[in-house]
This record gives structure tokens, C-alpha cells and sequence, in this order.
């Protein structure tokens, strides 16, 4: 795998706006929406990475904070790891409390509808999301600190 460029997420828009600009302009919203969850919730740095592999562009937003089902759990403390990473990842599944909030990680997964492939991983919890389907696995190498997303396009042939 190939590093593209390695982004410190300071300012969400424009992060977001420079990823889009140089890689793909239905990204720029998912990646927008990312990086404020990571600067909102994650309560440590993040960063954003775009790399190339066989035929792929790969854009990864990661964090080392709690975790989604951590940070869930204070709203919805009797929810299981994966119950709340599925909250989470359905509309309006938020631990803030508002109604308006909780729309983000649901919209980037849905980029999976648009030849796009979603995966998450948080703890113990690892979700894919192809053609708008989550399929939910456990981690077999153990939990994760934080939370890493990927992004996953393919690249047009070479010619």
C-alpha cells in the first residue's frame, strides 16, 4: 500500500473540501462528517489518510478516543458493544439527545450505495457496508483503541 498524503484534522470543512478536491467530490460530505464526529466525540486527535493499494483509493479517518460504544453507552449504558455501534450507525442514532444530530455516520455508510465500500472498526465491533448492507463481525485480533473508518474506492484501469 501506497501513502497518499496524511492530513491532521484541525479545521473539519476544509479538511474535508482538500480530500474531495484531489480525490473524489462525493466524498468531501462523508469525510466533512467524519472529522467533526472525530473533533465532537472522540476527545483526541485524529487524522485523515489517503493511500492507494492494488487498484483502490483508500480514504481512512481514525481516532484514539473511547470508542463509539463507550461514547454511546453514556447516553444507553445497557447497550452491548455491537448494539451500540448498529445505534450509532442508523439515522438519527446519536448519544447526544438531539434530534437533529446522529444523521454523519449513517451517510458516509451510505456511500456503500455508491460503489463505494464502508468499514468500521471500534473495541471489539468491525461492520462493512457494500451496496448498503452492514455486515457485523467481531474483531478476532482483539479491540482496537478508538475508532478507524475506511473509505474504499476502486480506481478506473490503466489503459
Amino acid at each position: 500500500m501506497i501513502l497518499l498524503e496524511s492530513i491532521s484534522i484541525s479545521h473539519p470543512r476544509e479538511d474535508a473540501r482538500r480530500v474531495a478536491e484531489k480525490y473524489h467530490q462525493a466524498l468531501e460530505s462523508a469525510v466533512y462528517e467524519l472529522c467533526l464526529n472525530v473533533q465532537q466525540w472522540a476527545g483526541a486527535p485524529g487524522r485523515v489518510f489517503v493511500e492507494k493499494d492494488e487498484g483502490h483509493m483508500i480514504v481512512t479517518v481514525q481516532d484514539a478516543g473511547a470508542g463509539i460504544a463507550a461514547t454511546m453507552r453514556k447516553a444507553f449504558p445497557d447497550l452491548g458493544n455491537e448494539e451500540a455501534v448498529a445505534k450509532a450507525l442508523s439515522r438519527g442514532g446519536t448519544s447526544s439527545g438531539s434530534e437533529w444530530r446522529g444523521f454523519g455516520l449513517p451517510s458516509a455508510a451510505d456511500l456503500s450505495l455508491r460503489g463505494f465500500d464502508f468499514y468500521l472498526e471500534t473495541g471489539d465491533v468491525a461492520v462493512w457496508a457494500r451496496r448498503g448492507n452492514l455486515v457485523f463481525t467481531y474483531k478476532s485480533g482483539g479491540a482496537v483503541t478508538g475508532t478507524k473508518i475506511q473509505i474504499i474506492h476502486p480506481l478506473p484501469p490503466r489503459p
